[in-house]
Formats: structure tokens, C-alpha cells, sequence
């Protein structure tokens, strides 16, 4: 491999395609492995599979805690799973770490677990040299039947494919919490402010909800859970694990009103910006009808936004302008601002 520095962010699709060809695992109760744009791994567990995924929040500072849990709770269930057990690595910057502030995270760990009815069994914390804010890793496991598994490389040509929500959540609450001070300076309204910093909760960076419903109403073929590098990698990722095309209306994809104005004194593109809160779901063009009545009847916004064609892992715009290749980013946008 030849030696390159590498940028802040995910390591890119290349490098890592390459390393876990070179350092597959052939486990045999392994269902699903490290693969592109697989939200998590499954290991097969009697008459039931486990379902194991991890995350880090590098970005984020308020409510840590709740993102750590949440995050990683989104990788289990766009797999069919019930999350059950959580573990945490919480890293504290040195000379600003006090018990108030571990405290503080450890509360809010127990408590978002204790309402997603998520165990706490354990991790780790310390105080570490050279960081200047605190990092969290999550664990989450979570079990489904194996029949009831679901992965991100189902996608077949004639899907549909749906997002649920709007983008970008994560992304326009975290620059409206982390950069209130500089978006002042530059000119949005403190009520805007305050009001994208609130999204987190509502509409949410959860899509426990939209996963369960999908799977209790239709044959799912895959779903998957786009975070960072936005939208755009989520769909890159999905086109990729399925070994498909993806064809999308850029004009149906929905965004939140202030994404444009939050993003465009960093020119920050919203397409690549974390996009937690939204799920990529893909199912017969049959049932178009049921996933969208049930949706309705629960009050969640989904929206048809494309379909699935054969291919070979492109993801395909189509603009007022003609069909493009969709937006890439080899890095969230959200880099920008750290």
C-alpha cells in the first residue's frame, strides 16, 4: 500500500476496502462482517444473531452521552435488531475534567439507556492526555431472529427507495449547539439558533421508530443508517454493499429549512453533512402504498426519493439540469468547523 497522509474523517472507502480484503476474518458463525456500508455485524447465536455495532462522537460536547447511546442503537436496528446491551469508552480531555462533567455523561448515558429499555454493562474512562474536549466510543448488541435480519447489501433492481424524515439532523443541530458564538457573528438570528439546536430531539437523531415500523410492514430488502459524510455517503455506501445502482430525484430529498442558512456561511454542503435522524429503506415497488400509509397513520415523513437499477455501486443525481453523478465527499462537512 502505497504511503499517504490521510485527511480528518472516515478513511476513505478505498483504503478500507483494501485493508479488510487483506484482513478478512473467516469465522464461520460470522453472518455479516466488516464490509462497506454495513451498519453493524451479525453473529450467529443458536436460533437468534447477535447484532454488534460501534461508534465514536468526535464532534459533538453537549449531551455526549445521549449521541454515544443513540448513534450506535441506529447501526442495530437498520438491522432488523432490538438493542439490549450497551457498553462505553469515554475519554476526558486533561485539565478541564471535573467529577460534575463525568458525572454529568454518566447520567445521561443511564438515562437515554434506561428509556430505550438498553442495559448499561460496562466500558471504560480515563482522563487522557492531549485531547482538548472529551471522545465517547459505544458498543451496542442488540438480537434478532435470523430470519428477521437485515443488511444494507439487499438492495435489488425494481426497489424503491425511501428516506424517512429530512437531512440534514445531526449535522445542522450540532453546528447550531457547537458554533451558537461564531453564526451570531455572522449574522443568523439567535431564535433560528435555538430552534435547529432542538432537533436532535424532534424530529430526532432516533430512527428506532422508523426501523420497526418499515420491518412490521413490509418485506424490507435493506435499510441503512447514513452518519457521517451525510446523505451522500449513506447512499454510496448502500449502492456499494448491494453492488448496485442508485438512481435519486435530488429535488425530493427533504431538508430542514435552516440547513441552507446554518451552512452557508461555512460553505458547508448539506448533501455530506452527518445525517443521523433519517433512514435509507429499500422494498418491492409493491408495497410503495403500504410503507407510505403506514407512515402517514404514524405521522413520520418518508419520502419515495429513488430507485434501485443494476450496477455496480454508482450513485446517479438526476437534476433539473440532466442526470449527474450524485454529490461525494470524501470527508463530512462538518470538518470543516474543527
Amino acid at each position: 500500500m502505497i504511503k499517504e497522509t490521510l485527511s480528518v474523517g472516515k478513511v476513505k472507502n478505498s483504503i478500507l476496502s483494501s485493508l479488510l480484503l487483506k484482513y478478512k476474518t473467516d469465522d464461520k458463525r460470522l453472518i455479516i462482517g466488516p464490509q462497506i456500508g454495513e451498519d453493524a455485524a451479525a453473529i450467529e447465536m443458536g436460533d437468534m444473531v447477535l447484532v454488534v455495532s460501534t461508534d465514536p462522537i468526535t464532534f459533538a460536547t453537549d449531551r455526549i452521552g445521549y449521541y454515544t447511546v443513540v448513534i450506535n442503537m441506529n447501526d442495530v436496528v437498520t438491522m432488523g435488531a432490538i438493542p439490549k446491551w450497551f457498553s462505553i469508552t469515554l475519554l476526558l480531555p486533561e485539565k478541564q475534567t471535573n467529577t460534575k462533567l463525568v458525572d454529568s455523561i454518566f447520567s445521561d448515558v443511564y438515562i437515554t439507556c434506561k428509556n430505550y429499555n438498553i442495559a448499561l454493562i460496562g466500558g471504560h474512562s480515563e482522563i487522557t492526555y492531549g485531547l482538548d474536549r472529551v471522545i465517547t466510543v459505544g458498543q451496542m448488541i442488540g438480537e434478532v431472529k435470523r430470519e428477521k435480519l437485515i443488511s444494507s447489501s439487499g438492495a435489488k433492481p425494481g426497489d424503491i427507495l425511501f428516506l424517512t424524515k429530512v437531512i440534514p439532523i445531526e449535522g445542522v443541530a450540532v453546528i447550531a449547539k457547537e458554533k451558537k458564538d461564531l453564526l451570531l457573528k455572522k449574522g443568523v438570528s439567535l431564535p433560528v439558533i435555538k430552534k435547529a439546536s432542538k432537533y436532535i430531539y424532534n424530529p430526532g437523531i432516533s430512527v428506532a421508530k422508523e426501523a420497526i415500523i418499515a420491518n412490521e410492514t413490509a418485506k424490507i430488502t435493506s435499510m441503512h443508517d447514513p452518519t457521517e459524510g451525510g446523505i451522500s455517503t449513506g447512499l454510496y455506501e448502500l449502492a456499494s454493499a448491494s453492488n448496485v445502482n442508485i438512481i435519486v430525484d435530488i429535488e425530493k430529498i427533504p431538508m430542514l429549512p435552516e440547513a441552507k442558512i446554518l451552512c452557508e456561511p461555512f460553505k458547508i454542503n448539506p448533501f455530506g453533512l452527518l445525517a443521523s435522524g433519517s433512514l435509507l429503506i429499500t422494498t418491492s415497488a409493491k408495497n410503495e402504498s403500504a410503507i407510505i400509509n403506514r407512515f402517514s397513520k404514524e405521522k413520520i415523513l418518508i419520502t419515495p426519493i429513488g430507485k434501485i437499477v443494476e450496477g455496480d455501486g454508482k450513485v446517479i443525481a438526476i437534476t433539473k439540469k440532466g442526470a449527474i453523478p450524485f454529490p461525494k465527499f470524501e470527508r463530512d462537512e462538518i470538518t470543516k468547523l474543527f
